[in-house]
């Protein structure tokens, strides 16, 4: 089976909708997140909700060893056979928050809307040297708040008290 067919299989399954999963097609975020690694002193990558793997071809090539986690077994198959031949990759099918981050990491990717609070304050406990994360724009504006704001709450109190929180750009869906 080629690898379309087995990404249009899975997509027309239509159960990754239960996890509130979407999936980037468009190159651009995936370029930007790519483009904005460069910021950090790091050497590894962990990427939450691999999925198609648009952002993992990206960072590949970055050089940086790249941690991909996936949770659905079938993405992670699809996963394997569509970034076989790098050797900078380790490829996780479970939950992104029964993982261990490797300190100094940077995490990266666009993970289910559900996951986002969760994931932000593991990945500041866990003591990450950075986050890039495509998110939902009304709880970006939270996470940017900042006190006396309307969107003001204890998640933008505790982010703002570890580092700095900015909006990059904007995703169309």
């Amino acid at each position: 089976m080629r690898h379309v067919d087995l990404i249009i299989s899975f997509l027309s399954k239509r159960k990754w909708k239960i996890r509130g999963q979407h999936f980037l097609i468009d190159e651009r975020p995936a370029k930007k997140i790519s483009q904005l690694t460069s910021l950090f002193s790091i050497n590894t990558i962990v990427e939450v909700g691999a999925g198609l793997g648009f952002i993992t071809e990206k960072l590949l090539k970055l050089r940086k060893f790249v941690i991909a986690v996936e949770i659905e077994r079938e993405l992670c198959a699809i996963l394997r056979r569509k970034v076989e031949e790098y050797e900078n990759l380790s490829i996780i099918c479970g939950d992104i928050l029964k993982i261990r981050f490797p300190k100094s990491s940077l995490i990266v990717g666009a993970p289910p809307y559900y996951l986002s609070t969760e994931l932000i304050i593991k990945s500041i406990v866990s003591n990450v040297r950075g986050i890039i994360l495509i998110l939902q724009k009304e709880f970006s504006d939270k996470l940017v708040s900042k006190p006396g704001e309307r969107n003001y709450s204890y998640l933008s109190c505790f982010i703002n008290a570890f580092g700095e929180v900015s909006i990059i750009s904007n995703v169309n869906k």
